[in-house]
């Protein structure tokens, strides 16, 4: 997978998870795991774009 790539599928991921949010559908666990995936996918980002 390319940078570009994540950083897509970062943005996508924050979209639908405060869609989600909003309608109450959420667990706790897997809440947390996604939200680490997402800060290892947002470190990429951040390093990779100028």
């Amino acid at each position: 997978m390319d940078e570009v790539f994540l950083c897509r599928f970062y943005n996508d991921c924050v979209l639908n998870f405060k869609d989600r949010n909003l309608q109450g559908d959420r667990s706790d666990i897997q809440l947390f795991t996604f939200l680490g995936y997402l800060l290892l996918i947002a470190e990429n980002c951040v390093n990779t774009i100028p």
